[in-house]
Protein backbone atom coordinates (compact mmCIF):
# COMPACT_ATOMS: atom_id res chain seq x y z
CA UNK A 1 0.00 0.00 0.00
CA UNK A 2 1.88 3.29 -1.09
CA UNK A 3 -0.12 6.89 -1.04
CA UNK A 4 1.22 10.44 -0.64
CA UNK A 5 -1.67 11.31 2.09
CA UNK A 6 -2.60 9.81 5.43
CA UNK A 7 -5.91 10.05 6.40
CA UNK A 8 -7.87 10.02 9.58
CA UNK A 9 -11.38 9.14 9.27
CA UNK A 10 -14.22 8.72 11.89
CA UNK A 11 -17.76 7.12 11.91
CA UNK A 12 -19.91 9.75 12.27
CA UNK A 13 -23.43 7.76 11.43
CA UNK A 14 -24.63 4.26 10.94
CA UNK A 15 -27.09 2.94 9.42
CA UNK A 16 -28.12 -0.58 10.48
CA UNK A 17 -29.30 -3.52 8.49
CA UNK A 18 -30.43 -6.72 9.24
CA UNK A 19 -28.67 -9.85 7.65
CA UNK A 20 -29.41 -12.62 9.70
CA UNK A 21 -27.38 -14.50 11.65
CA UNK A 22 -25.19 -11.33 11.78
CA UNK A 23 -26.41 -7.61 11.46
CA UNK A 24 -24.62 -5.28 8.52
CA UNK A 25 -23.40 -1.53 9.11
CA UNK A 26 -23.62 0.66 6.09
CA UNK A 27 -20.95 3.56 7.25
CA UNK A 28 -21.05 7.48 6.57
CA UNK A 29 -17.46 7.98 7.11
CA UNK A 30 -15.83 11.17 6.90
CA UNK A 31 -12.36 12.96 6.78
CA UNK A 32 -11.45 14.50 10.15
CA UNK A 33 -7.93 15.31 9.64
CA UNK A 34 -5.13 14.79 7.36
CA UNK A 35 -1.62 15.68 7.91
CA UNK A 36 1.51 15.32 5.30
CA UNK A 37 5.02 13.64 5.69
CA UNK A 38 8.47 14.85 4.72
CA UNK A 39 8.36 11.37 2.70
CA UNK A 40 6.36 11.32 -0.68
CA UNK A 41 5.39 7.69 -0.15
CA UNK A 42 3.52 6.16 3.04
CA UNK A 43 4.38 2.10 2.97
CA UNK A 44 2.47 0.62 6.48
CA UNK A 45 1.27 2.26 9.99
CA UNK A 46 0.55 0.27 13.50
CA UNK A 47 -1.57 2.31 15.82
CA UNK A 48 -0.88 1.29 19.45
CA UNK A 49 -3.71 3.27 21.37
CA UNK A 50 -3.42 6.59 20.94
CA UNK A 51 -0.52 6.15 18.93
CA UNK A 52 0.90 5.46 15.78
CA UNK A 53 3.82 3.91 13.86
CA UNK A 54 4.11 5.05 10.39
CA UNK A 55 6.98 4.25 7.71
CA UNK A 56 7.50 6.03 4.58
CA UNK A 57 9.83 6.30 1.87
CA UNK A 58 11.03 4.96 -0.99
CA UNK A 59 14.12 2.70 -0.29
CA UNK A 60 15.37 5.62 2.19
CA UNK A 61 13.00 4.98 5.02
CA UNK A 62 12.19 6.53 7.76
CA UNK A 63 10.20 5.32 10.78
CA UNK A 64 7.63 8.05 12.04
CA UNK A 65 5.88 8.13 15.66
CA UNK A 66 2.91 10.26 15.51
CA UNK A 67 0.51 11.08 19.00
CA UNK A 68 -3.32 10.59 17.64
CA UNK A 69 -4.96 11.69 20.93
CA UNK A 70 -6.23 14.56 18.63
CA UNK A 71 -7.25 13.02 15.48
CA UNK A 72 -7.82 16.75 13.86
CA UNK A 73 -4.18 17.87 14.70
CA UNK A 74 -2.04 14.61 15.06
CA UNK A 75 1.30 15.33 16.68
CA UNK A 76 4.54 14.34 15.30
CA UNK A 77 6.82 12.83 18.10
CA UNK A 78 10.19 11.20 16.55
CA UNK A 79 11.67 10.38 13.21
CA UNK A 80 14.10 7.19 12.86
CA UNK A 81 15.51 6.74 9.71
CA UNK A 82 15.47 2.65 8.58
CA UNK A 83 19.24 1.33 7.45
CA UNK A 84 18.31 -0.69 4.36
CA UNK A 85 20.47 -3.61 3.32
CA UNK A 86 22.26 -3.15 0.07
CA UNK A 87 19.38 -5.22 -2.39
CA UNK A 88 17.53 -2.01 -1.73
CA UNK A 89 14.62 -4.58 -0.19
CA UNK A 90 10.79 -2.34 0.08
CA UNK A 91 9.23 -2.41 3.28
CA UNK A 92 6.46 -5.03 2.97
CA UNK A 93 4.62 -4.19 6.30
CA UNK A 94 4.62 -3.03 10.37
CA UNK A 95 3.48 -5.16 12.93
CA UNK A 96 3.53 -4.27 16.87
CA UNK A 97 3.65 -7.09 19.64
CA UNK A 98 4.44 -6.32 23.41
CA UNK A 99 7.74 -4.16 23.62
CA UNK A 100 8.77 -4.74 19.73
CA UNK A 101 8.42 -3.22 16.39
CA UNK A 102 8.97 -5.52 13.72
CA UNK A 103 9.65 -3.87 10.19
CA UNK A 104 9.19 -6.44 7.49
CA UNK A 105 11.46 -6.63 4.68
CA UNK A 106 11.15 -8.35 1.49
CA UNK A 107 13.54 -11.23 2.81
CA UNK A 108 14.20 -10.02 6.08
CA UNK A 109 12.67 -8.73 9.89
CA UNK A 110 14.10 -5.84 11.80
CA UNK A 111 13.24 -6.40 15.48
CA UNK A 112 13.35 -2.80 17.63
CA UNK A 113 12.88 -2.25 21.20
CA UNK A 114 9.92 0.60 21.82
CA UNK A 115 9.61 0.28 25.41
CA UNK A 116 10.77 3.98 24.91
CA UNK A 117 8.29 4.19 22.16
CA UNK A 118 9.38 7.98 21.21
CA UNK A 119 13.07 6.29 20.43
CA UNK A 120 12.96 2.90 18.67
CA UNK A 121 15.61 0.85 19.22
CA UNK A 122 16.85 -1.19 16.29
CA UNK A 123 18.05 -4.95 18.40
CA UNK A 124 18.68 -7.35 15.60
CA UNK A 125 17.35 -8.50 12.01
CA UNK A 126 16.31 -12.12 10.53
CA UNK A 127 16.59 -13.77 7.35
CA UNK A 128 14.74 -15.69 5.01
CA UNK A 129 15.87 -16.95 1.36
CA UNK A 130 12.65 -15.84 0.00
CA UNK A 131 10.02 -13.09 0.27
CA UNK A 132 7.94 -12.75 3.67
CA UNK A 133 4.38 -13.08 3.81
CA UNK A 134 4.34 -12.10 7.18
CA UNK A 135 5.33 -12.26 11.14
CA UNK A 136 3.32 -13.36 14.19
CA UNK A 137 4.91 -12.85 17.42
CA UNK A 138 4.43 -14.12 21.26
CA UNK A 139 6.29 -14.00 24.36
CA UNK A 140 9.73 -14.97 22.82
CA UNK A 141 8.90 -16.51 19.75
CA UNK A 142 8.71 -14.57 16.36
CA UNK A 143 7.24 -16.84 13.21
CA UNK A 144 8.35 -16.08 9.95
CA UNK A 145 6.02 -17.26 7.01
CA UNK A 146 7.99 -16.96 3.66
CA UNK A 147 6.77 -17.64 0.23
CA UNK A 148 8.04 -21.59 0.94
CA UNK A 149 9.53 -21.80 4.59
CA UNK A 150 8.38 -21.14 7.51
CA UNK A 151 10.82 -19.83 10.35
CA UNK A 152 10.70 -20.30 14.45
CA UNK A 153 13.40 -17.71 15.86
CA UNK A 154 13.66 -17.76 19.82
CA UNK A 155 13.96 -13.56 20.74
CA UNK A 156 14.19 -14.01 24.47
CA UNK A 157 17.31 -12.52 23.69
CA UNK A 158 16.21 -10.07 21.16
CA UNK A 159 19.88 -8.89 20.67
CA UNK A 160 20.82 -12.48 19.38
CA UNK A 161 17.83 -14.37 17.72
CA UNK A 162 17.98 -18.22 17.66
CA UNK A 163 16.44 -19.87 14.23
CA UNK A 164 14.74 -23.09 16.25
CA UNK A 165 12.60 -24.73 12.75
CA UNK A 166 12.57 -24.24 9.25
CA UNK A 167 10.10 -26.16 7.66
CA UNK A 168 8.89 -26.42 4.11
CA UNK A 169 5.79 -24.72 3.66
CA UNK A 170 4.69 -24.40 0.06
CA UNK A 171 1.68 -23.01 -1.27
CA UNK A 172 1.11 -20.25 2.08
CA UNK A 173 -0.73 -17.13 1.33
CA UNK A 174 -1.11 -16.00 4.88
CA UNK A 175 -0.81 -17.18 8.69
CA UNK A 176 -2.36 -16.22 11.91
CA UNK A 177 -1.29 -17.56 15.58
CA UNK A 178 -4.04 -17.68 18.52
CA UNK A 179 -3.02 -19.27 21.88
CA UNK A 180 -1.49 -22.51 21.19
CA UNK A 181 -2.18 -22.96 17.11
CA UNK A 182 -0.48 -21.46 14.19
CA UNK A 183 -3.13 -21.58 11.31
CA UNK A 184 -1.75 -21.30 7.81
CA UNK A 185 -3.79 -20.62 4.85
CA UNK A 186 -3.14 -22.25 1.84
CA UNK A 187 -5.54 -21.31 -0.61
CA UNK A 188 -8.66 -23.15 -2.01
CA UNK A 189 -10.36 -23.92 1.42
CA UNK A 190 -7.06 -25.36 2.81
CA UNK A 191 -5.58 -25.04 5.66
CA UNK A 192 -2.80 -26.49 8.06
CA UNK A 193 -2.61 -26.50 11.43
CA UNK A 194 1.00 -26.74 14.02
CA UNK A 195 0.79 -26.75 17.75
CA UNK A 196 3.18 -24.09 19.44
CA UNK A 197 2.26 -24.88 22.86
CA UNK A 198 5.67 -26.33 23.38
CA UNK A 199 7.90 -23.95 21.86
CA UNK A 200 11.03 -26.52 21.05
CA UNK A 201 9.21 -28.69 19.66
CA UNK A 202 6.43 -27.47 16.93
CA UNK A 203 3.88 -29.76 16.38
CA UNK A 204 2.04 -30.44 13.06
CA UNK A 205 -1.43 -30.77 13.36
CA UNK A 206 -2.70 -31.60 10.02
CA UNK A 207 -4.25 -30.06 6.77
CA UNK A 208 -7.80 -29.53 6.46
CA UNK A 209 -10.71 -28.38 3.78
CA UNK A 210 -13.38 -26.27 4.52
CA UNK A 211 -16.58 -26.40 2.40
CA UNK A 212 -17.06 -24.70 -1.01
CA UNK A 213 -14.54 -23.02 -3.38
CA UNK A 214 -13.59 -19.96 -0.36
CA UNK A 215 -11.25 -17.56 -0.77
CA UNK A 216 -10.47 -13.81 0.75
CA UNK A 217 -9.38 -15.91 4.26
CA UNK A 218 -9.09 -13.52 6.81
CA UNK A 219 -8.25 -15.12 10.51
CA UNK A 220 -9.03 -13.69 13.95
CA UNK A 221 -8.90 -14.89 17.28
CA UNK A 222 -10.43 -18.54 16.55
CA UNK A 223 -12.33 -17.68 13.92
CA UNK A 224 -11.56 -17.22 9.85
CA UNK A 225 -13.61 -15.84 7.34
CA UNK A 226 -13.70 -16.41 3.68
CA UNK A 227 -15.20 -15.75 0.75
CA UNK A 228 -17.55 -18.48 -1.20
CA UNK A 229 -18.96 -16.57 -4.19
CA UNK A 230 -21.70 -14.22 -2.66
CA UNK A 231 -21.28 -15.88 0.45
CA UNK A 232 -19.54 -15.18 3.25
CA UNK A 233 -18.94 -17.42 6.24
CA UNK A 234 -17.39 -17.32 9.52
CA UNK A 235 -15.90 -20.89 10.88
CA UNK A 236 -14.56 -21.52 14.21
CA UNK A 237 -11.78 -23.39 13.88
CA UNK A 238 -10.53 -23.73 17.87
CA UNK A 239 -10.83 -27.14 17.26
CA UNK A 240 -9.14 -27.40 13.88
CA UNK A 241 -10.05 -31.16 12.28
CA UNK A 242 -14.07 -29.76 13.18
CA UNK A 243 -14.26 -26.47 11.53
CA UNK A 244 -17.98 -25.05 12.43
CA UNK A 245 -20.16 -22.42 10.65
CA UNK A 246 -21.46 -19.89 12.71
CA UNK A 247 -22.32 -17.70 10.52
CA UNK A 248 -23.59 -17.45 6.52
CA UNK A 249 -23.78 -14.02 5.35
CA UNK A 250 -25.26 -13.08 1.49
CA UNK A 251 -23.64 -10.37 -0.46
CA UNK A 252 -25.61 -9.75 -2.91
CA UNK A 253 -24.82 -9.09 -6.59
CA UNK A 254 -23.91 -5.51 -5.86
CA UNK A 255 -21.40 -6.70 -3.30
CA UNK A 256 -19.61 -9.48 -5.22
CA UNK A 257 -15.78 -10.18 -4.80
CA UNK A 258 -14.73 -7.91 -1.85
CA UNK A 259 -11.40 -6.25 -2.21
CA UNK A 260 -10.53 -6.23 1.21
CA UNK A 261 -12.00 -7.95 5.05
CA UNK A 262 -10.50 -6.79 8.30
CA UNK A 263 -11.75 -6.84 11.81
CA UNK A 264 -11.50 -3.78 14.76
CA UNK A 265 -13.37 -3.64 17.52
CA UNK A 266 -14.98 -6.29 17.48
CA UNK A 267 -16.96 -5.17 13.86
CA UNK A 268 -15.72 -7.11 11.17
CA UNK A 269 -15.31 -4.64 7.82
CA UNK A 270 -15.63 -5.66 4.37
CA UNK A 271 -14.17 -3.43 1.57
CA UNK A 272 -15.79 -2.94 -1.79
CA UNK A 273 -15.13 -1.64 -5.11
CA UNK A 274 -17.97 0.74 -6.56
CA UNK A 275 -18.08 2.59 -9.57
CA UNK A 276 -14.55 1.80 -10.13
CA UNK A 277 -13.52 4.81 -8.05
CA UNK A 278 -14.84 4.56 -5.26
CA UNK A 279 -15.20 2.06 -2.08
CA UNK A 280 -18.38 0.97 -0.34
CA UNK A 281 -17.70 -0.39 3.17
CA UNK A 282 -20.05 -3.02 5.46
CA UNK A 283 -19.74 -3.51 8.65
CA UNK A 284 -20.93 -6.69 10.51
CA UNK A 285 -21.07 -6.78 14.00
Amino acid sequence: MKVTRFFVFIVISILMIVALPCHAQNLNISEIGTFDFSTDRITDMARVGDYAYVIGGDYDYVLYYYDLSDLASPELLSETPIINAPNFSHVRGLRVFEERLFVIMYNYVILYDIENPVLPVELSRVYSVDYILGVEACSADLYVLASSILYHWDISNPDYPLLQHSLAQSDAWRFHLNDNFLYIWLGSANYSVYDVSNPESMAFVGTYSLSGTAYMARFFAHYVSVVDFSQLFIYDVSQPAQAEVICALPLGDDYFAPLDIFTKDGLLYLVFEQDYYYERRLAYQ
